[in-house]
């Protein structure tokens, strides 16, 4: 099988709160190659946070199929019903549905003649590549609530991807 055509399970997660009265969300992404990468959306509502983290786990891998693994529920359904329905729908959220809107419909532009499936896990459920995009996320989060830049926390986050490598097989001598 060509590696570049395999299915490619990548996990997102997200983390909300504020930084001196302003919203920041921390987002991430992790695969099981222990790739990963963090940012931040400016909001306070966690589905557009997740949202987000899924958009960034898209644009990561242009064009090739890949498996999104995400623990927020609404953000799954609201993918799935703008795919089977072309009409974006999203449940109440005070400040974030036209966000969220604007997110759906990116993703969907981005999944466009390509194979992407997604897929719900259990969020904080003991999962690794879930746990550690969900520290990741909340590690970019505080960062910036803390006044820092992304790159003062790259120990760090590489601390978290390298718990979740999987070691590469060894060759008999």
């Amino acid at each position: 099988m060509n590696f570049s055509l395999a299915q490619h399970e990548v996990y997102t997660d997200a983390s909300v709160g504020h930084h001196y009265g302003r919203p920041v969300g921390g987002i991430a992404w992790i695969d099981s190659d222990g790739q990963y990468e963090v940012g931040t959306h400016v909001t306070r509502v966690p589905l557009v946070a997740e949202l987000a983290a899924i958009h960034l786990a898209l644009l990561a891998h242009p064009g090739r199929p890949v498996t999104v693994v995400s623990d927020c529920r609404p953000a799954l359904k609201a993918l799935d019903h703008a795919a089977r329905t072309g009409v974006i729908a999203l449940p109440p959220s005070p400040g974030g549905n036209r966000e969220a809107a604007r997110l759906v419909h990116r993703i969907g532009l981005e999944r466009q003649g390509r194979a992407v499936t997604l897929r719900w896990v259990k969020g904080h459920a003991g999962h690794p590549l879930n746990e550690a995009a969900d520290r990741l996320a909340v590690q970019a989060r505080r960062c910036v609530q803390n006044g820092g830049r992304l790159r003062d926390i790259a120990v760090l986050a590489e601390r978290i991807a390298a718990d979740v490598r999987i070691p590469a097989p060894r060759r008999a001598s």
